[in-house]
């Protein structure tokens, strides 16, 4: 049991809005599937700050759907899924260059991490909008949260098989074959979801348990690990190692991750700030995509400055975010976008996990809104 989902169990207790079990993957804590390379403490921002924009011009920067001039602004905040990395460079962008102003809001910016769970701050009230991923909402729903989906930032799970170069495994059905494959005990189901997903047997497979790092791929101890497309492979191959990874995803392992979640009942006392801090965040996002270089400096030479990050890994992490984020898809149809069909194999894979959801969980029209205001898709 990860210790995100202890202490978010036990607030939702406390508050007496849920008492079921649910178990988070320990890897999905870091924000769903985006992954942090430190463990240092983190505090949080305010876009009250007042910090000018700095350089860096991206798609979507230039618009300005709402004027701040002469208004008082409203305070609110955002619950990041993890420790400050790359992976909420798009938040950083958005306050740097003053988006959140642009929408009359003064935002305090929370970090996660093992000691501060999304859900008491959102639950609380204190942030409006936290960050997680199809199966943390919906855990968290299960045991009464009351969780809904605005948007999903990685149109897939970052989640990969990765083995050495020189001793490849390449996909699934390689998984048979007797090679020992290193898997953290609670990410088992995710495990257990691509042999449904691609017809295996289950009694093929030799899997070792391990904590989700690396060294037992070096030291020989396994051929494979399940790991994070922005993280394993990245630290390996700055070591001067190696690699070969496939994402889950290609494989039928659908779930969004850095999805925005709300709560339910904030959609009718609080949409119009809601879609605000939204729409901000978008074109923060926009920004990012455009210029990952930017966003790779912006977070470790200002905003995680605390957590001592190494500059190339984040250009790496971030850029693998990237292709997590821009698809065919995303590119016809904005950011952040969720499909039919991407909400379906959430709801497939979901199920495969053991949490039965449906297509409520996602709400489409507060993005439609944000579009429709003028922000470029």
């Amino acid at each position: 049991m990860d210790q995100s989902s202890q202490s978010r169990r036990q607030f939702l207790r406390t508050l007496g809005v849920g008492a079921g079990v649910a178990v988070v993957p320990a890897v999905l804590a870091a924000c769903g599937g985006d992954n942090s390379s430190s463990s240092k403490a983190s505090t949080a921002t305010s876009a009250s700050s007042g910090a000018a924009p700095t350089a860096g011009t991206a798609a979507g920067s230039a618009a300005a759907p709402t004027t701040a001039a002469a208004k008082s602004l409203v305070k609110t905040g955002f619950q990041l899924g993890w420790l400050k990395s790359v992976q909420y460079s798009g938040t950083f962008i958005a306050e740097e260059k003053g988006y959140y102003r642009d929408e009359s809001l003064d935002v305090q910016v929370f970090p996660g991490g093992p000691n501060n769970p999304v859900d008491p701050t959102i639950v609380s009230g204190q942030a409006l909008i936290g960050v997680g991923a199809t199966d943390y909402a919906a855990r968290a729903n299960v045991e009464g949260a009351g969780y809904k989906i605005i948007g999903a930032k990685n149109q897939s799970h970052a989640f990969c098989i990765t083995s050495l170069a020189d001793k490849p495994v390449e996909n699934p059905k390689a998984l048979e074959s007797g090679v020992r494959l290193g898997v953290a005990t609670i990410n088992r189901p995710v495990v257990d979801a691509i042999v449904a997903l691609n017809g295996l047997d289950a009694s093929k497979l030799n899997i070792v348990p391990t904590q989700g790092d690396p060294a037992p791929l070096v030291n020989g101890q396994v051929d494979a690990f399940l790991t994070l497309s922005t993280s394993g492979p990245i630290d390996l191959e700055l070591k001067g190692i190696k690699t070969v990874s496939w994402l889950l995803s290609e494989y039928g392992y659908n779930i969004f991750s850095g999805v925005n979640m709300v709560l339910a009942s904030s959609l009718t006392s609080k949409r119009d700030e809601i879609t605000r801090l939204f729409r901000a965040e978008v074109r923060g996002w926009k920004d990012m995509v455009a210029d990952v270089q930017y966003a790779t400096d912006l977070t470790v030479t200002k905003y995680a400055s605390d957590q001592v990050l190494n500059p190339q890994q984040q250009l790496r992490q971030g850029q693998a975010q990237r292709a997590l984020i821009v698809t065919p898809e995303t590119q016809a149809n904005g950011l952040f976008t969720m499909s039919d069909e991407k909400i379906a194999k959430n709801i497939e894979t979901m199920k495969l996990l053991g949490v039965e959801i449906d297509s409520s969980l996602f709400v489409r029209d507060i993005l439609e809104e944000v579009y429709a205001s003028g922000v470029p898709r």
